[in-house]
C-alpha cells in the first residue's frame, strides 16, 4: 500500500477514466472531442454538462460546476476529499486505507457509515438463523443468491438486540437513534431498537453503500407494514431510490428507468432479468427523484399497482416528470392485469407477461383519456358530456399545441355540436376550451417561479420568503445598433448568412463587448455541413476565448458569464417566434447599414476628440498618424 496521500491520489487518477466515471451516473453522448449530457447538479433541460476526455475535466456551462474526478465524486455523493479517494481506490482496485484515527477524531458521517455496516452484518446474521423470515423470504420466491446481492436480514423480535450490539462495541447511541436504527425510550432512560420482527432491506447509495434501511413487518397485525430509517446526513428518502445502484448499469445501455411500489417490487423484477426498475421509498415521485433519473434517461414508465392508490401515484409521477421540461421528455404508465403488482406478476406468471405490459406502456394523456371513457357511457348524451368534461383539463395539461389538436381530433365525436356543424367545429371549440383552462390553471411546479415548496418555509416571515418572479421574461432594452448586432450575430449561426457576413462585419463595427466576443467566437467556430454552427462547439469557443487574455480567475469568470449569459439570449432568440424580425435580404442589409452608421459615428468622434487634445502641429501630426495606422489596421489594408 502507498503511504504517501499523494501517490495514492495520483494512482487512483492514473487509473481512473472521468468518462467512465460520469456515464456510470447519466447518459453521455460525443459531441466532436468531447462528451455532452444533462448536468446532475442542477435543473438542466437541455446538455450544458460537458467532460473532455483528453483533459480528465468537466464543466457545465449553465452552472458553472466544474472539476476532476476527486470535485465530481466529492459533489456528486456528498463526500469528504478522503471520502471520495477512499471510494475511487476501492473502485479502481487499488488498496488505500485510512491511518488509525480515535473515535474523536473521525467525523460524524464517518462513524455513521460504520454504524449502517454494523447493523447490515447483525441483520443478515440474524436472517440466517431465523427459520421465520427465511420461510416468509420463501413464500415470496426471493431465492438465496438474490438475497445476498441486495444484502436481505432480518430484524429480531427482541427489543434492544441492535442496541446490545453496538453498544458492546463501542459506537455511539446518539448517532445510531439520529440514524433511525434505534430510539430514545420515555423519559430519556436508554434506547430501544426501531426494527423489530422486520425483514430488513438495506437501502444502497450510488457508491454501493448502505445510506439507510426499510423493513417490512412479519406480523401482519402490526400497524406500520412498512418503515424506513429517518432522514440523516447519510440518506433522504426525498432523492433517493431503492435499486438504482443496482440498475444504472442497464440505464448506461440505453434502457429506460422504470418505476415500481414496493421492495419486493424492485428484489423480483431484478431476479427475473429486469434490472431497469427502481422504487421510491414510501414516498411518491419527487422532483429530486426525477431530476436523478433524468441524469440517464428522457423517458421513464411508471409501473404502479393497479388500484386506485396506484393510479393516482402514477399519474402524478408521470405529471413532476413532464413539468421537469426535458427535451424529448416521455412518461408512460403501464398497465397491470387488475389486482396484479409487478412482484405478484412476475411470481404467478412467466417473465413474458410482465414484458408484454411493459411493452404495451401508455403516454400518460392516452392513458387518462382511455380511462375516462371507460369509466362513461358514451352510448349517452350524458356519458359523452361528462367523459369531454373530464377529458377537457387533460388536454389543457398538454403544454405543445400541435399534440393539444391530435388529442382534440379525438375528443371531437363527445362534443353536442359535432352531429349539427360537424367535426371541425367541435375541434376548435374544444381546443378553446382547453386554451381558457390551461391560462388559468396554476403552474405546475411551485418553485418554478421561486415559491416556497414546504410547510416550514411557508411558516416563515414575508421577509425571508423568495421574491415572487414575473411570469414573462423581458428582453433588456437595447439600442438601434445594439438591435441590429443581436439580428447579425443570429444570422451568423446560420448556414444562409454565416459565410457572407464574416466577409462585411468586423469586430470594429459591434456596439457590445459581448457582441464584439461572440463575433470573433463564431467565426472560429468550425462550421458543420450545411454551414451551420453548433451550439456546444460555441460554448467551446467563448470558454477559449475568455481564458486567453484573464490571469485573474475572478475576472475570467465574470467575463465568460457575460458572454454565456448573451450567447444564451441569443440562442433562444430564433427567427420561428413571430416577434423577431424575420430574417431576409433586406432586413440583414439594413442591419449591416446600422452597424456601419454607428461605426463611422465612433470614429467621427474619436478623431473629433484628438483634434480636440491639442494645439501644437506635431503632436497633433502624430496623433493623425496614429489614426490612420489604426484605421488601416481595422480595414486590413497594410
Amino acid at each position: 500500500m502507498a503511504s504517501d496521500l499523494q501517490e495514492v491520489k495520483e494512482a487512483v487518477r492514473a487509473r481512473t477514466d472521468l468518462v467512465e466515471l460520469v456515464g456510470s451516473y447519466l447518459a453521455l453522448k460525443r459531441a466532436g472531442k468531447n462528451f455532452t449530457g444533462l448536468c446532475p447538479f442542477h435543473t438542466d433541460h437541455k446538455p450544458s454538462f460537458h467532460v473532455s476526455p483528453s483533459l480528465q475535466i468537466y464543466k457545465c456551462y449553465a452552472c458553472g460546476e466544474g472539476g476532476d474526478v476527486f470535485r465530481f465524486v466529492q459533489k456528486i455523493e456528498n463526500l469528504e476529499f478522503v471520502e471520495a479517494l477512499e471510494f475511487l481506490a476501492r473502485r479502481a482496485g487499488i488498496t488505500f486505507e485510512r491511518h488509525a484515527l480515535d473515535t474523536n477524531a473521525r467525523s460524524n458521517r464517518e462513524q455513521m457509515r460504520e454504524i449502517n455496516r454494523a447493523a447490515l452484518q447483525f441483520f443478515k446474521d440474524r436472517l440466517a438463523v431465523s427459520g421465520d423470515a427465511r420461510d416468509y423470504l420463501a413464500r415470496r420466491a426471493v431465492l438465496r443468491p438474490t438475497q445476498d446481492v441486495w444484502d436481505i436480514g432480518y430484524a429480531p423480535p427482541e427489543w434492544d438486540a441492535l442496541c446490545q450490539l453496538l453498544q458492546r462495541r463501542g459506537h455511539s447511541l446518539e448517532l445510531a437513534a439520529s440514524l433511525g436504527l434505534i430510539k430514545l425510550r420515555n423519559g430519556g432512560d436508554g434506547y430501544y431498537d426501531a426494527y423489530r420482527n422486520r425483514i430488513i432491506f438495506p437501502i444502497h447509495d450510488l457508491s454501493g453503500q448502505v445510506a439507510g434501511f426499510g423493513g417490512r413487518a412479519l406480523d401482519p397485525d402490526q400497524p406500520a407494514k412498512y418503515i424506513n430509517s429517518d432522514n440523516s446526513p447519510l440518506f433522504d428518502k426525498s432523492s433517493i431510490l431503492y435499486g438504482l445502484a443496482f440498475a444504472r448499469k442497464k440505464f448506461a445501455e440505453g434502457v429506460s428507468p422504470v418505476l415500481v411500489e414496493g421492495y419486493l417490487d424492485v428484489v423480483a423484477a431484478h431476479q427475473a432479468g429486469f434490472t431497469q426498475c427502481v422504487a421510491s421509498l414510501g414516498t411518491s415521485l419527487t422532483e429530486q427523484h426525477a431530476r436523478l433519473l433524468a441524469r440517464y434517461s428522457t423517458r421513464a414508465l411508471f409501473c404502479y399497482d393497479a388500484d386506485n392508490a396506484g393510479v393516482k401515484a402514477a399519474l402524478r409521477g408521470a405529471e413532476i416528470w413532464e413539468s421537469m421540461g426535458l427535451e424529448g421528455g416521455e412518461a408512460q404508465i403501464v398497465v397491470l392485469p387488475r389486482g396484479e403488482d409487478p412482484d405478484s406478476l412476475l411470481r404467478n406468471a412467466d417473465a413474458s407477461a410482465f414484458q408484454k405490459a411493459l411493452d404495451a406502456a401508455m403516454g400518460r394523456v392516452d392513458y387518462q383519456l382511455d380511462r375516462i371513457q371507460g369509466a362513461h357511457d358514451l352510448n349517452t348524451a350524458a356519458g359523452k358530456e361528462a367523459a369531454l368534461a373530464e377529458s377537457i383539463p387533460v388536454l389543457a395539461s398538454i403544454p405543445l399545441l400541435s399534440t393539444r389538436s391530435r388529442y382534440a381530433d379525438r375528443l371531437a365525436a363527445l362534443h353536442p355540436i359535432a352531429g349539427r356543424y360537424g367535426l371541425e367545429r367541435a375541434i376548435e371549440q374544444i381546443l378553446a376550451d382547453a386554451e381558457t383552462l390551461a391560462r388559468t390553471r396554476r403552474p405546475a411546479r411551485p418553485g418554478q417561479y421561486g415559491y416556497a415548496q414546504v410547510e416550514a418555509q411557508n411558516r416563515q416571515e414575508l421577509q425571508n420568503q423568495p421574491p415572487a418572479q414575473t411570469f414573462a421574461t423581458q428582453a433588456p432594452a437595447r439600442t438601434g445598433p445594439e438591435k441590429a448586432e443581436q439580428q447579425l450575430l443570429r444570422a451568423l449561426l446560420s448556414g444562409d448568412w454565416r459565410m457572407r457576413l464574416l466577409e462585411q462585419l468586423t469586430p470594429a463595427m459591434m456596439p457590445t463587448a459581448e457582441g464584439t466576443a461572440l463575433l470573433q467566437c463564431i467565426a472560429r467556430t468550425p462550421a458543420q455541413e450545411d454551414g451551420s454552427v453548433l451550439l456546444q462547439d460555441l460554448r467551446l469557443q467563448v470558454e477559449r476565448f475568455c481564458r486567453q487574455d484573464e490571469n485573474e480567475q475572478t475576472v475570467e469568470r465574470e467575463k465568460l458569464e457575460k458572454i454565456s449569459a448573451r450567447m444564451e439570449e441569443l440562442m433562444q432568440d430564433s427567427p420561428y417566434y413571430v416577434a423577431n424580425e424575420a430574417l431576409t435580404d433586406t432586413a440583414v442589409q439594413d442591419c449591416i447599414v446600422r452597424l456601419n452608421r454607428y461605426w463611422a459615428e465612433q470614429e467621427r468622434l474619436r478623431l473629433s476628440e484628438l483634434l480636440n487634445k491639442t494645439t501644437d502641429a506635431e503632436e497633433l501630426r502624430s496623433l493623425l498618424q496614429q489614426y490612420q495606422l489604426h484605421m488601416r489596421a481595422l480595414r486590413g489594408n497594410n
